[in-house]
């Protein structure tokens, strides 16, 4: 009687954590899909750093998903410059569903801009020399 009473309480418990979890993932927030193609993952990962429209969820306000799909290709731009391409292709697509948005970019990437030769020269005002000196020579 003992074992049949401790399953049913299992049983329950297992219900409730069923429950809590389906409840968590329906109130939770979806995070909308930003989808980019055309670009391998270390440059993926630096495009959705700089964009801004990746952090949205489904509920975000219309308007707001809106102006950050149109600032976009901008941002998306600037995130490839800082690995080298300057010139780049972008085509963007955004799709609005009943429950969510998409955004779509496919990127053709130019040749990157590769350094051969990195020069640095740093002028310094006369009262910061001495200064430097300073720290120089206390190491």
């Amino acid at each position: 009687m003992i074992a049949s009473v401790h399953k049913i309480r299992t049983a329950t418990l297992l219900q409730m954590v069923m429950v809590c979890l389906l409840w968590l993932t329906f109130t939770s927030s979806i995070q909308a899909a930003v989808s980019i193609s055309g670009v391998d993952d270390p440059v993926r990962n630096n495009i959705l750093a700089y964009l801004q429209l990746d952090d949205e969820a489904c509920d975000a306000d219309s308007l707001r998903v809106r102006n950050l799909f149109a600032e976009s290709e901008t941002e998306i731009r600037e995130a490839l410059e800082v690995v080298g391409y300057y010139h780049v292709e972008i085509e963007k697509k955004f799709e609005s569903g009943e429950n969510c948005w998409q955004a779509n970019f496919s990127i053709t990437l130019g040749k990157p801009v590769v350094l051969r030769t990195v020069s640095i020269e740093i002028a310094l005002t006369s009262w910061a020399a001495p200064m430097l000196g300073q720290t120089h020579r206390r190491r």
